[in-house]
């Protein structure tokens, strides 16, 4: 990808404007809501240029950074492989329902050698309310209705995909991904609800207007501003108020005492994580050319020198 006017992450380390920016997105984005390899690199390219930090600590920080590296390669690799075969299926989902049926079967394998069986019906439950709530989405489009954003939400806990991506992550965590650690999900406890409206609420503050063009469901936006009669701007501000409140209920949840593993808690800070990072400050997903670019192409191409 390196040409005249892309700089790889790497030559990123000599661009000190670049750096500069570094400092002020620290202090603007709280250490909780940053994705931690994420920040991790970036300490990583300030280190770099620090001669004071010991080398072996910093060649230690740059070696785990690039197995991890590695790993999302290789995992990268898997899922980008598959044939298609649904021919009455447009051509963007069929790599997609292939994946799916691909997932599916590696998790019913997987998870009977290990004794947990059960998985993949809790999968296919959370698939199906995903589908209903994107069916709800489709009837409000198709009658060119607005609902109240009270019952948006209630979708919105499901079309923000964080619950089923949940579920998926719980068949791979074996010594935690039990039976009682399904059921509880399936109860929509409170950080679930609070991570999932995140994801739903700052997609739609950053993406509704070129949602809207292409012909979309009325957002939270939209939904906020027939409802209460305020203006898209106060729209947007009622909408972050909400988000914040969201993070509120997030630290209540990681400090209390819990009756799930400490583990399960963090897949869903996690989840709010990604979603502050890539649409903060725009939709870092449909937009994805220059931040996003650059942090994916940190993550899954650029190794990070060990070597001086």
């Amino acid at each position: 990808m390196t040409t005249a006017s892309t700089m790889t992450s790497l030559q990123l380390l000599f661009d000190f404007d670049y750096l500069e920016s570094m400092d002020t997105m620290f202090q603007v984005r709280p250490l909780l809501k940053g994705v931690p390899k994420h920040e991790q690199w970036h300490h990583i390219l300030i280190y770099m240029l620090d001669e004071a930090c010991p080398g072996a600590v910093l060649k230690l920080a740059k070696l785990d950074f690039n197995v991890l590296q590695k790993c999302y390669q290789d995992e990268l690799r898997i899922i980008s492989r598959w044939d298609t075969s649904m021919e009455d299926l447009p051509d963007y989902m069929k790599l997609f329902f292939e994946a799916l049926i691909g997932f599916f079967d590696e998790i019913e394998q997987e998870t009977a050698k290990e004794g947990r069986p059960y998985c993949l019906h809790y999968c296919r439950e959370m698939l199906k309310n995903q589908a209903r709530a994107y069916l709800t989405e489709a009837r409000w489009f198709n009658q060119d209705c607005v609902p109240q954003l009270e019952e948006y939400r209630r979708a919105g806990l499901y079309t923000s995909c964080y619950p089923m991506a949940a579920v998926a992550w719980l068949c791979g965590m074996a010594e935690t991904g039990s039976k009682e650690a399904f059921e509880w999900m399936f109860k929509n406890p409170k950080i679930v609800v609070a991570s999932s409206d995140i994801g739903r609420l700052m997609d739609d503050i950053k993406s509704h207007e070129f949602e809207q063009e292409r012909g979309h469901v009325a957002s939270a936006v939209e939904c906020s501003m027939k409802q209460y009669g305020v203006s898209k701007e106060e729209a947007y501000d009622m909408l972050s108020k909400m988000v914040e409140s969201d993070w509120k209920d997030i630290n209540e949840e990681l400090l209390k005492p819990s009756t799930v593993p400490r583990q399960i808690l963090i897949l869903m800070l996690n989840l709010a994580r990604i979603i502050d990072v890539m649409y903060k400050d725009y939709d870092g997903y449909t937009d994805a050319r220059n931040t996003t670019k650059e942090m994916l192409t940190a993550f899954l191409v650029d190794p990070l020198p060990v070597v001086a």
